[in-house]
């Protein structure tokens, strides 16, 4: 799957500033609980000393049978679920924080209510971790030499935990909230400076290809080479076509004349040379492969304008082509013909007699004497919808795909005259007039050649009715 350049800019940078922002946050989370871990560490020891200056003004004498206890308020030990930090008697987190003065003899002298049992800290100076009550604790220890005693001070590893929570959630509400409105930001510069290459390619897409002229749209620098390729390469197809089909139009009238001159003196020679009629024959059908070279160069010069479509009544259209074939021809068909009637079309009525005639002609070709041929036209959705049907031959899957191809001609075909020329020829007037021309098999057998114009190529219709 091709991601399309708007997409792919959006993803990758959004992607990228995502990144940076995770990045930036999870240095700003680490370097916070370090510093965090060092005001607490930083709490443990000034307590520590407070506590050991405390001892030490207040003459305080041990009582190795009893403990002296700081008491804290039972309403603080039971709030440590509440939403509230800050209660009446103090704060939550004092059950978290706990001090311990012990005796050289690991006895107990002095504690908080929370830190009675097990120690808060190790009888060494400095940090240390320890697990007591299915809590870890970061405690302090420092001796007092005046005293003899050790001091502890803990503080609960949960209370540094529950604050990294709030921190990481802090963050991620942070990064959410910065990258969303500089995604929007990025989506609207994006969509403004990719807006002149949708433009280009819109006017890439809806030309015709008859028009090869210069595409002036502008384009940000970076794409200005593509569209310079785009024009060089437009002015070169442009100049290879016009060379093909001046080569064609010249060639073609250069040949008409000897061509004619030859069947002429074929004729003449007729009646007294056996291999006469073989010249005559084979000169006519030269003349009529340059007719329709020439008609074929003409259509690709041709600039259909609004101004010059006409009405054309497809009946009256259909009565001329049969009018112009051969009568003997015409007699051997078994003609259905089912058109509505008032069927119009807006186009250009010699092209239209030519699309019809061509699609006629080929179909009488495929025919055998008293088959039938059927031509009708109706009205379907939002087309009209003109159909020459035989039952002759037919192609087969294959062929029936290159149909419309300049000088193609199916096998079954060869045995007939023509250039290869005439349903190309057709095809091409369908084009100029907006039109779609299809190929199917007919039943059971046979060939449906189907013209569809839209509705807005149509004057008017009216209920069918057989002719």
């Amino acid at each position: 799957m091709k991601l399309s350049l708007r997409t792919a800019l959006l993803l990758f940078i959004n992607l990228t500033v995502f990144i940076v922002l995770c990045i930036t946050a999870y240095a700003t989370y680490g370097n916070t609980m370090h510093e965090l871990d060092e005001v607490y560490d930083a709490e443990l020891a000034q307590t520590n000393r407070l506590m050991t200056s405390l001892l030490r003004t207040a003459h305080w004498t041990p009582s190795p049978d009893q403990v002296t206890l700081i008491q804290i308020p039972q309403q603080l030990q039971a709030s440590e679920e509440s939403e509230h930090d800050r209660l009446s008697d103090g704060h939550k987190y004092e059950s978290k924080l706990g001090i311990q003065v012990w005796d050289l003899q690991q006895r107990l002298l002095f504690a908080t209510t929370n830190a009675l049992g097990e120690p808060l800290s190790q009888p060494q100076n400095g940090y240390h971790l320890t697990s007591r009550e299915g809590f870890e604790w970061v405690g302090f220890s420092r001796f007092d030499p005046s005293n003899q005693v050790w001091v502890y001070t803990g503080q609960r590893e949960d209370v540094r935990s529950e604050i990294s929570e709030y921190l990481a959630l802090e963050q991620l509400v942070s990064i959410l909230l910065t990258w969303v409105p500089i995604s929007l930001v990025i989506f609207l510069i994006t969509a403004i400076l990719l807006k002149p290459v949708q433009r280009f390619a819109a006017e890439l897409a809806t030309r015709s290809s008859q028009d090869l002229g210069a595409i002036n749209a502008p384009l940000p620098s970076e794409l200005e080479p593509v569209r310079i390729a785009v024009n060089t390469l437009f002015a070169r197809l442009a100049k290879e076509i016009a060379r093909e089909q001046r080569f064609v139009a010249d060639a073609s009238h250069e040949l008409r004349t000897p061509l004619a001159a030859l069947i002429l003196h074929a004729a003449q020679l007729s009646k007294d040379h056996p291999n006469a009629v073989a010249i005559q024959t084979a000169a006519e059908r030269m003349t009529r492969l340059v007719n329709q070279l020439l008609e074929l160069a003409r259509l690709d010069q041709f600039e259909f304008k609004q101004q010059q479509r006409e009405a054309v009544d497809l009946l009256d259209l259909l009565h001329q082509i049969l009018a112009d074939l051969p009568s003997d021809e015409v007699e051997q068909i078994d003609w259905q013909i089912d058109i509505e009637p008032n069927c119009q079309l807006l186009g250009y009525p010699i092209l239209l007699k030519v699309l019809l005639r061509n699609l006629i002609y080929n179909a009488m070709q495929q025919s055998t004497v008293d088959s039938k041929l059927i031509i009708r036209a109706h009205t379907q959705a939002d087309e009209l919808v003109v159909e020459v049907v035989d039952f002759g031959g037919g192609v087969s899957d294959e062929e029936l795909t290159r149909l419309g191809e300049r000088f193609y001609r199916s096998a079954e075909n060869r045995q007939y005259e023509g250039t290869g020329l005439g349903l190309s020829i057709a095809r091409r007037i369908a084009q100029l007039h907006d039109a779609q021309l299809q190929f199917s098999h007919s039943k059971p057998h046979g060939l449906t050649v189907t013209v569809k114009f839209l509705k807005s190529w149509q004057v008017t219709s009216s209920p069918a009715q057989g002719i």
